[in-house]
């Protein structure tokens, strides 16, 4: 029996078949690809998005592991992970399926944390940026952490401001209010184990 030849993605263009209600892609939006070898990449917009990019590997199987990022109408970067698993149809054309996984789904203002001046503790920033996810300046907290040396003052307090009532978030809080969520790490964390503490952390705090 013969192998079906690889799946070439170069040039191929998609449009959105279906949907769920909270997805920004709909059939309006189109997905220009392109292919090198494992590489694959694309263009897309239309709808409720504005201008996005997506760039991918292609696993054995042929699905395609995605990182994307796309700028919606109201002015909004969303960045997230999407697997797409293709399914070949009896006219050549392909059929994909796939999971989309936002990593930043919340408007917020955020205070992102800088070290001091002497490098062992750290302050606010004095610049406020909104319409940014926690994700963001959780990410830039951490980055600062798994370099630091460890010290006397050992931890980082990142501060977080979200919608008031953001609460049942549990692993890496210290400290709740009602519109702020405070997460304290280590110095040194091992990056990994942080980082899943982060997104436990997001995926709570998203619900409200």
């Amino acid at each position: 029996m013969a192998t079906a030849a690889p799946l070439p993605y170069h040039n191929k263009m998609f449009t959105s078949a279906s949907n769920t209600a909270n997805g920004e892609v709909s059939s309006a939006t189109r997905f220009h690809y392109r292919q090198e070898g494992k590489i694959v990449w694309a263009e897309y917009g239309g709808g409720s998005i504005v201008k996005g990019f997506l760039i991918a590997t292609v696993a054995d199987d042929e699905s395609l592991d995605m990182r994307y990022e796309h700028v919606n109408v109201g002015g909004a970067l969303m960045t997230g992970r999407c697997r797409s698993v293709p399914e070949r149809l009896a006219d050549g054309r392909l059929r994909m399926h796939e999971t989309w996984s936002p990593l930043c789904t919340l408007t917020t203002t955020s205070t992102a944390a800088t070290p001091d001046q002497h490098g062992t503790g750290i302050k606010p920033h004095a610049e406020h940026r909104t319409r940014t996810s926690i994700m963001s300046s959780a990410q830039s907290a951490l980055r600062y952490v798994a370099a630091a040396k460890t010290s006397s003052r050992g931890t980082l307090h990142l501060r977080c401001y979200v919608k008031p009532g953001a609460a049942k978030a549990r692993e890496g809080v210290t400290g709740l209010t009602e519109d702020a969520i405070e997460i304290c790490v280590a110095a040194q964390p091992r990056q990994g184990e942080a980082n899943k503490a982060v997104l436990r952390l997001l995926s709570e705090a998203s619900s409200v």
